[in-house]
């Protein structure tokens, strides 16, 4: 329960921040909002899995110390969140081309978040 409620208060301090971006408060059109969702996925997912990837060093490390079914679930952890990190990159990677083609522009220029 304790978790599930730290989740949810995470969530919408993630989703707080998002919307409180700046450039992203007068959206006129489509274009304008897929460069805000652009510029929100590059500023915060990079971030996350930056935290995500060392947290899950930390996890497998504090793990080996311990027993050996504290060790298997600690590797579980670990793998999670390397995978969960892992995900979020290939993100950043493919979403932009995606977005690019649904906009039917064939330039994306990734340190702007514009599409030409």
């Amino acid at each position: 329960m304790r978790k599930t409620i730290t989740i949810y208060l995470f969530l919408i301090l993630f989703v707080g921040m998002a919307s409180a971006q700046q450039g992203c408060s007068n959206i006129q059109d489509l274009e304008q909002a897929l460069t805000c969702l652009c510029t929100t996925l590059y500023s915060y997912v990079s971030m996350i899995a930056f935290v995500m990837i060392t947290l899950s060093s930390l996890v497998y490390a504090l793990g080996q110390m311990f027993g050996a079914e504290t060790r298997a679930r600690a590797n579980v952890w670990a793998t999670s969140m390397l995978t969960g990190a892992i995900i979020g990159i290939v993100l950043i990677i493919i979403v932009p081309a995606f977005v690019a083609i649904l906009l039917g522009k064939g330039n994306f220029d990734p340190n702007s978040c514009q599409f030409k």
